[in-house]
């Protein structure tokens, strides 16, 4: 049962785990595996096609990864539930299929490879869960304070007239 009484003062409502996601994929990301995704195109087992392709992909990863991650965090520190559709749908649209065919791409993949790919979707499915649930807590609590916020107006307008 909620109470008629609104209270003033702010409340916090982000998610600390979409928080310290975010930060861990952006260390991972600009610490382990942007160097070791920038290594392997240039190797010489691959033919010129593939380094275009790898060189493109990249680009497009690393281009796309930035304005995510930066969504992400304005959006969960200003608790803005547009910032946060768009973080969720960065994510789903070009980060998990940009990794996966990452992954799949390669002729002749190593365990690291394999292993920076995994981890970094599973990075990427945890920060789509936790910011489909903040979004889901959020739109709530907005729809509640402003059914609150109109309640209290519309009471106090009628007083006065």
């Amino acid at each position: 049962m909620r109470v008629r009484a609104y209270h003033h003062h702010t409340v916090s409502r982000s998610s600390a785990a979409l928080a310290a996601l975010v930060i861990v994929n952006a260390a991972f990301m600009f610490c382990f595996a942007l160097p070791v995704v920038l290594a392997f195109p240039w190797s010489r087992v691959l033919t010129a096609t593939q380094q275009a392709w790898g060189a493109a992909l990249i680009s497009i990863w690393a281009i796309a990864e930035i304005p995510r991650l930066y969504a992400g965090h304005t959006g969960n520190n200003l608790q803005h539930v547009p910032a946060l559709m768009r973080f969720a749908l960065m994510t789903l649209v070009p980060q998990i299929p940009l990794v996966i065919v990452y992954m799949v791409m390669w002729p002749q993949r190593n365990a690291l490879n394999e292993a920076v790919s995994i981890t970094m979707i599973i990075l990427l499915v945890a920060e789509l869960f936790c910011t489909i649930r903040l979004l889901v807590t959020l739109m709530q609590r907005n729809r509640i304070d402003f059914f609150i916020f109109y309640r209290r107006n519309f009471i106090e307008n009628r007083r006065f007239s």
